[in-house]
Order: structure tokens, then C-alpha cells, then sequence
């Protein structure tokens, strides 16, 4: 039967990258955090208080005041 399996299988094209923001923990204990838009879970340590994080998850994550742009 011609076409059934003869050629190569498409896949989906890839997702465009998501912007991501540098965010800093300010506050001086380690925190885990999921991001309210993406669901992504961030964990901000003593040794990596600086993190990328999604675009859309940065501006909540500013506005409590435990972490700052970069």
C-alpha cells in the first residue's frame, strides 16, 4: 500500500523559547517557590540565590518584596 509508513513521520515543530527574567532571592534562607503562571518550581539556596525564571512567573514574584530584578 503506497503512503501507509513510507515516508519520514512529522513531528510537531519545537515551542518557541519562553523569555525568561533573572531573579534574586534577597532574603537570607533558602526558599522554594512555584511560579503562579508557569508552575515551575524555583529553588532559590544560599549557594544560587540568583535564578532564571519565566517571564510571566517574574512579575508576582517581584511584587512580595523577597526577591528583585537582576
Amino acid at each position: 500500500m503506497p503512503g501507509a509508513g513510507s515516508g519520514p513521520a512529522h513531528a510537531p515543530p519545537p515551542l518557541a523559547p519562553r523569555p525568561e527574567v533573572l531573579v534574586e532571592l534577597v532574603h537570607r534562607a533558602p526558599l522554594r517557590v512555584r511560579g503562579p503562571a508557569s508552575g515551575r518550581i524555583y529553588a532559590f539556596t544560599l549557594a544560587e540565590p540568583v535564578q532564571t525564571v519565566d517571564a510571566t512567573d517574574a512579575p508576582a514574584l517581584l511584587r512580595d518584596g523577597l526577591f528583585r530584578a537582576v
